[in-house]
């Protein structure tokens, strides 16, 4: 593919992803006005989250921020535009939808522009930290089956911050779907949720070999530091390995200069004698 055809392709794509964002828009719009007029009660159905999942059979995921949307659109239609132009992400519509109120809505809207969905849960951190996030680890024993043929191993799951979130009701007079977990077979080994502007819960799969060295870790530090939690020893191990990582760069960057020598004297100093 030469110059002239990538570009015609990029072209091509560009204009495929304006229509994408238009049609969302258009669609999420169309869904507000059917949760407006409550179309999903004639049609039989408990919830607009469960005439999504049902009808129109999308996954959890995709329903519940299609839900968000659909609900925010109708307090603030001022949304639509920017998820026109792709200034705003579906996927940032849940965190948005826990900070937007009428009073704010000017100032908070454009913070959420051209965010990802973790930072814009960072945002919604910031604006709306949880009350007194508890601090505290909590081990739990889980079964992971990666393929069909191997057997079942077990592994170790440690959730460092608190265990529950604050539900978040509805405003359109409808239960709020939870918030969905996007599960895989082999799911990611350290996910992070934002609970304030500098407080993060940490859920983290690890091997029992890791929790043995934890352990041990505290028991090296229970005399210079008594009571250690885990995020006091996993610091002080993160901190002892960017010093000396920061060490070995700067005596390679910067090497000490070698030891000077004595002033060189001249033939007529050599033949001076002292005074």
């Amino acid at each position: 593919m030469d110059t002239t055809d990538s570009r015609t392709f990029a072209a091509r794509l560009a204009d495929l992803l304006e229509n994408e964002r238009h049609a969302m828009a258009d669609f999420l719009v169309a869904l507000a006005e059917f949760d407006g007029r409550r179309g999903w009660i004639e049609l039989g159905y408990s919830s607009l989250y469960a005439f999504l999942t049902d009808r129109l059979e999308l996954s959890r995921a995709a329903a519940f921020f299609r839900f968000k949307a659909a609900e925010l659109i109708q307090r603030y239609p001022e949304i639509v535009e920017p998820l026109r132009d792709g200034r705003v992400c579906i996927t940032t519509m849940a965190s948005l939808a826990r900070v937007l109120t009428p009073e704010n809505r000017a100032a908070v809207l454009p913070r959420f522009f051209h965010l990802s969905k973790q930072e814009a849960k960072a945002i919604a951190a910031e604006l709306l930290p949880v009350a007194n996030p508890p601090r505290r680890t909590v081990i739990t024993t889980v079964r992971v089956a990666s393929v069909a043929t191997v057997p079942e191993t077990t592994s170790q799951t440690v959730f460092l911050g608190e265990l529950n979130r604050p539900e978040q009701g509805s405003s359109a007079g409808t239960p709020t779907p939870p918030d969905p977990v996007v599960a895989s077979e082999l799911a990611p080994a350290m996910s992070v949720e934002p609970l304030t502007a500098t407080v993060r819960r940490v859920h983290l799969t690890v091997s029992a070999a890791f929790l043995e060295k934890l352990e041990a870790a505290r028991l090296a530090l229970s005399h210079s530091m008594p009571g250690a939690s885990e995020e006091d020893v996993l610091t002080a191990g993160l901190d002892h390995l960017l010093a000396r990582d920061a060490k070995q760069k700067g005596l390679v960057e910067k090497p000490r200069p070698a030891p000077s020598s004595a002033p060189h004297a001249g033939p007529a100093a050599a033949g001076a004698a002292p005074r």
